[in-house]
């Protein structure tokens, strides 16, 4: 197919399916080719065996992992940070090991109480270091 080049005078081919030519309303005989958008970056997959073993590398038994686990989160995760339990917004002001359990402090108003870090929801976007709270949850369903 010879497309029309003013300074030639050439002109399309009778019978040619795209014998007129385009203009720049006219999309009719250009080809559109599928994109695809690029998938969105997900964050790397943990290794929360790897975090585990971090954090838990000198311990003897249960009640060292579970100290081992404690500190490692003390020093990753930021707090305080806010969240919801049982539907009223609170504050999780600290986090402590207990001999076999990590739990959290939350504070709404005057009130404090102590929930399992097992039991409490995280906030959407998750707090900095959340990923030491995801270690200790695989730890605990394994033990």
């Amino acid at each position: 197919m010879v497309w029309h080049d003013a300074s030639r005078g050439a002109r399309p081919e009778r019978g040619d399916p795209l014998d007129t030519e385009p203009t720049i309303g006219d999309l009719s005989g250009v080809v559109r080719l599928k994109t695809r958008r690029a998938a969105p970056r997900r964050a790397p997959k943990l290794d929360l065996d790897a975090l585990v073993e971090e954090a838990t590398v000198d311990c003897h038994d249960e009640p060292e992992q579970v100290l081992g686990l404690a500190s490692a989160i003390e020093d990753h995760v930021t707090v305080p940070f806010e969240t919801t339990v049982l539907g009223m917004p609170v504050e999780v002001v600290s986090i402590d090991a207990g001999e076999r359990d990590i739990v959290a402090v939350v504070r709404r108003g005057a009130h404090r109480q102590r929930i399992s870090l097992l039991d409490l929801p995280l906030p959407e976007p998750e707090p900095e270091g959340a990923e030491w709270i995801a270690a200790y949850r695989h730890w605990a369903r394994g033990r």
